[in-house]
């Protein structure tokens, strides 16, 4: 109980962080950047987030002439990893349905084909092993007579 109290009392989530994460978050214009070497701080915003329809110089990219990078420009780029607007749920609804519409798709297939009218093939004579060369691999279904 005095423990769980202790953790309230201290804001452990500040207080433990991995060793290669900065402390706070760059690009927000707060402090300068001494790595950047006098070069402007903007905000993060993707390419794709941009509108599509506005006149670029390179519509491509969607940046104009002149335009100053973010320093990031690499993963804020058009060719950077996609930005995804679903949440998880939605994702593992979506992914639920396909399996759902996959399996009713192969059951509807399976109850589609007809049942055999005909009984299987019998041979005679130890499933015509010797005509077959003898070999165990080569040997047919045995044949059974019908009881009468």
């Amino acid at each position: 109980m005095i423990a769980r109290r202790g953790f309230k009392q201290i804001n452990i989530s500040n207080s433990v962080r991995c060793y290669a994460t900065r402390q706070s978050s760059a690009t927000t214009g707060d402090e300068p950047d001494p790595q950047l070497g006098g070069y402007p701080q903007f905000v993060p915003q993707k390419a794709q987030e941009k509108n599509p329809y506005n006149k670029y110089w390179d519509q491509q990219g969607r940046t104009n002439f002149g335009d100053l990078l973010h320093e990031d420009e690499d993963v804020l780029g058009v060719h950077a990893p996609d930005v995804h607007q679903y949440s998880y749920a939605e994702s593992a609804k979506s992914i639920l349905y396909t399996i759902i519409a996959f399996s009713a798709f192969g059951y509807l297939a399976s109850a589609m084909v007809p049942q055999r009218n005909v009984a299987p093939r019998d041979y005679p004579r130890d499933g015509l092993k010797d005509e077959l060369s003898g070999v165990d691999e080569n040997k047919a279904r045995e044949y059974t007579p019908l009881e009468e």
